[in-house]
């Protein structure tokens, strides 16, 4: 899931957020991902000069295709502005 969401083109990276935002897995922590029940969320830094919506739609469609029948929550903490003056 996070693989998926990293891969998005309109994703600039994961993030943990303001509160530490984490998947604990056996042995790994997987920043930026939260599961509970059957909801994922996920938590990413958005490329600048694209609708929030547009990322979180691109997310939510990626994340869904890795993690079928799961209600997929996309939380966009910021944008990343890049080289921008």
């Amino acid at each position: 899931m996070a693989a998926a969401a990293a891969g998005c083109r309109l994703v600039s990276r994961l993030t943990t957020g303001r509160f530490g935002a984490s998947a604990y897995l056996p042995g790994r922590r997987v920043p930026g991902v939260e599961v509970s029940g059957r909801t994922v969320r996920v938590h990413v830094v958005g490329r600048y000069g694209h609708p929030v919506t547009d990322i979180g739609s691109e997310v939510r469609e990626a994340v869904a295709a890795a993690a079928p029948g799961a209600v997929v929550d996309v939380v966009v903490e910021d944008l990343d502005t890049g080289d921008l003056p």
